[in-house]
């Protein structure tokens, strides 16, 4: 919901005025809350898919592969 939106219905259904900022300022603070949790959701989610990303192919299909250096 956005600020003007939920200003507005707070304004139709009779809400005081400092009462109403409040809200909107309490409901701004927790959609930045929810956009910052689902953002750690999303890097914890690609660091534990880091480790299957190991299978993938490094050539493509049909091309002649490289001989890997051998590790030191």
């Amino acid at each position: 919901m956005s600020e003007a939106d939920a200003q507005a219905a707070l304004k139709k259904a009779n809400v005081p005025t400092a009462t109403a900022d409040e809200i909107v300022k309490q409901n701004k603070k927790s959609q930045i809350d929810g956009l910052r949790a689902a953002e750690a959701i999303l890097a914890l989610l690609a660091l534990i898919a880091l480790p299957f990303t190991r299978g993938i192919p490094t050539v493509q299909p049909g091309a002649q592969a490289k001989p890997r250096p051998s590790p030191a």
